[in-house]
């Protein structure tokens, strides 16, 4: 395997369990060399395919993201499926999340564990009567799979809680806007933090060589 220490700037999209916001597409180059395009992982590896600060990200962590990227298009009816859920987007997202994160603790926001249960259990029940859940949880461990997602909803209710804040903060600053321009423009600024984190990050990707 090719290992590539990078600083990079990605552009992501932001996954709720049956929804997604597209965020505008931004490079930004830390060097005078090309952008890093992530092409080869492989997500059946055992071990390691990428590091961020140090945080090792496993060939599991991606199938699991991938899977979950599958089930959400498939909710979704994108017909772009193979794509939305491919190994670089399924990097991407897990990136996002940890700096979600990671922005998280440093504003000293907690998640109740009962609440990432109760809101997983909800979302359970509302998918498996879906279509399409069969033939993407085909030879998946479902009960795994839900534990793992338990584990994620942390991010999620932790992204909820930021975009909260910041929107008290554009309340401050825009007393007349309503409720969906604070959140628009709260999302913006969870974005450009997202991404500073991304931008001050050491990113180690593993890439095959083909």
């Amino acid at each position: 395997m090719k290992k590539w220490m990078v600083l990079i700037l990605l552009s992501f999209i932001l996954f709720g369990c049956t929804q997604a916001e597209e965020a505008e597409e931004q490079e930004t180059d830390v060097s005078d060399e090309p952008p890093v395009t992530i092409k080869n992982i492989n997500p059946e590896v055992e071990g390691i395919v990428a590091q961020v600060d140090g945080h090792e990200i496993l060939g599991k962590n991606i199938q699991y993201e991938m899977k979950r990227l599958e089930l959400i298009s498939v909710l979704q009816g994108d017909e772009n499926e193979e794509e939305a859920s491919s190994p670089n987007v399924a990097l991407q997202e897990i990136i996002r999340n940890h700096m979600i994160h990671k922005i998280a603790r440093d504003e000293n926001i907690t998640v109740d564990e009962s609440e990432q249960q109760k809101r997983v259990e909800d979302v359970r029940q509302g998918v498996e009567s879906n279509d399409g859940y069969a033939r993407v949880m085909k030879g998946i461990d479902e009960e795994q799979f839900w534990s793992r997602e338990e584990e994620r909803y942390e991010q999620i209710v932790e992204a909820e809680k930021l975009i909260v804040k910041l929107m008290e903060n554009v309340k401050k600053e825009h007393p007349n806007y309503d409720e969906k321009a604070l959140r628009f423009d709260a999302q913006e600024d969870l974005d450009e933090l997202i991404q500073q984190e991304v931008v001050d990050a050491t990113i180690e990707i593993y890439e095959e060589e083909g």
